[in-house]
């Protein structure tokens, strides 16, 4: 994943995370593929920096030293996340599901 500037996107890029307003209403949810007329709405709603997924190269190979990082930037995310609940067993279960799932998805791309 990759913050691109507004003016910076082109059709063809995916979303990565969805975009929500300050009210909270969700603009574009994830894994949207953006064309011109989705890249107006955004530049209208006056947002900076849109998330965008990176292709994923399936060749590429990661160093240990790598993997410690994201494994560690993953642990810094779930706390955010999860700060309140890991002491209920079912999110805690849920927390390190979504863990696994964030580790992969940093591995892809």
């Amino acid at each position: 994943m990759k913050n691109y500037p507004i003016d910076e996107l082109v059709s063809g890029m995916i979303i990565a995370e969805e975009i929500v307003l300050f009210d909270g209403l969700v603009v574009i949810k994830a894994g949207i593929e953006l064309d011109e007329t989705i890249i107006e709405v955004l530049k209208k709603q006056n947002l900076d920096l849109i998330v965008i997924q990176e292709p994923i190269d399936h060749n590429k190979t990661y160093s240990d030293e790598e993997i410690q990082q994201m494994k560690l930037n993953i642990e810094e995310h779930k706390k955010i996340l999860f700060q309140d609940c890991l002491e209920d067993e079912y999110m805690s279960e849920l927390y390190k599901a979504v863990c696994d799932l964030r580790l992969l998805e940093s591995m892809d791309g």
